[in-house]
């Protein structure tokens, strides 16, 4: 499992750039859920998490609630997905990979 994480409310320019880093075919499948949660809320911002899982529920998470993705994602999926949040260095992420999440491009 790989969570996409701020402690705090996302920004729409956070999202945006995360979304950005997905494969095409997942960014359509996050984005929808994206859209129902803020859509849910009234608030662009509301957004705090985004749990991608290979072969589970993956979601999106705004003001504790879960919206599911509506995708499984596949083991290929989720490598072209480590390399792009990870800039192709694992290494510099395994402490961060190693306690669950990646903090790449200003975002954990």
């Amino acid at each position: 499992m790989t969570q996409i994480k701020d402690t705090r409310a996302a920004p729409a320019p956070r999202l945006d750039k995360i979304l950005d880093l997905l494969p095409t075919a997942v960014r359509a499948y996050v984005k929808s859920a994206a859209d129902k949660a803020i859509f849910s809320s009234g608030e662009k911002e509301c957004i705090s998490e985004i749990r991608l899982r290979v072969g589970g529920v993956s979601s999106v998470t705004a003001r504790g609630l879960a919206y599911p993705i509506g995708i499984t994602l596949t083991d290929a999926y989720m490598d072209e997905i480590i390399h792009a949040l990870t800039d192709g260095s694992l290494y510099a992420h395994a402490e961060t990979i190693r306690d669950g999440y990646i903090f790449s491009h200003g975002i954990r």
